[in-house]
């Protein structure tokens, strides 16, 4: 990706993290950081029992780096001893459909909330939050110097173990099912209306699910016939760096 402006004038590119200024990074924090990961690795390996962590990439190739870069994002799953899942997931960039317009889900709170009354899985919720809350959120650029994510890892519990993963992706906006959206800012493109017309006038319980890799997303939408057969598509969306 070019970062020279003498080799491409009238262009600015997101600055190096050494080159930037402002207080939002620096050694001192780096190691008060490493402090609190460390901290958090220790307690959910002496907390949580069946822990794994899992390794989640896009099928496609992103149009924007070489071979062997991918993006790709490390959840970590573990049960309570009262038999409550907490997953931890971190932020996911959207430069794909640009949904919302901050980094995180409208609805964070919420997802993000322990809704369990086991009073292990409460407390052991409780301390990995405070962890989670000390971690200062760490500036991410986009492609371009005027987009910023925040980069965090959030915590969801459920008493189902995908349940709990799939808060997690929501909280991080690499998952997202909102009705609301889809009508408003997907299915109302003039190059989606025919297939969502078609789909409502032939399907019931239309779904649809949508996931994020930061510059590579996937879109699935299926439906239920009326002979009880599920019938969907999927599609795939890039966005293309273009300086």
């Amino acid at each position: 990706m070019p970062t020279d402006p003498k080799e491409y004038p009238g262009y600015k590119y997101a600055s190096s993290r050494r080159e930037r200024k402002g207080d939002s990074w620096s050694p001192y924090l780096q190691s008060e950081q490493n402090q609190y990961y460390n901290a958090l690795a220790y307690f959910l390996k002496s907390s949580l029992q069946n822990l794994k962590a899992y390794s989640l990439c896009s099928i496609n190739r992103s149009l924007n780096v070489f071979e062997g870069q991918e993006f790709k994002i490390f959840i970590i799953v573990g049960q309570t001893l009262d038999l409550e899942w907490i997953c931890l997931a971190p932020t996911v960039p959207d430069q794909v459909w640009d949904r919302y317009t901050n980094s995180f889900h409208p609805e964070l709170a919420s997802l993000t909330a322990c809704q369990s009354t086991k009073p292990v899985a409460r407390d052991i919720h409780e301390k990995i939050s405070k962890v989670l809350v000390k971690l200062k959120p760490i500036e991410c650029y986009g492609y371009y110097d005027y987009v910023i994510y925040n980069h965090q890892i959030f915590c969801t519990m459920s008493s189902e173990e995908a349940i709990a993963i799939e808060l997690a992706l929501k909280a991080g906006k690499m998952f997202d099912d909102d009705p609301y959206y889809f009508k408003e800012e997907y299915d109302g493109g003039s190059s989606e209306k025919p297939v969502t017309q078609f789909m409502r006038n032939n399907f019931q319980q239309i779904q649809r699910y949508m996931f994020c890799f930061w510059d590579v997303g996937y879109g699935y939408k299926f439906g239920l016939t009326e002979h009880g057969d599920w019938v969907g598509l999927k599609y795939s969306s890039y966005m293309d760096y273009n300086p």
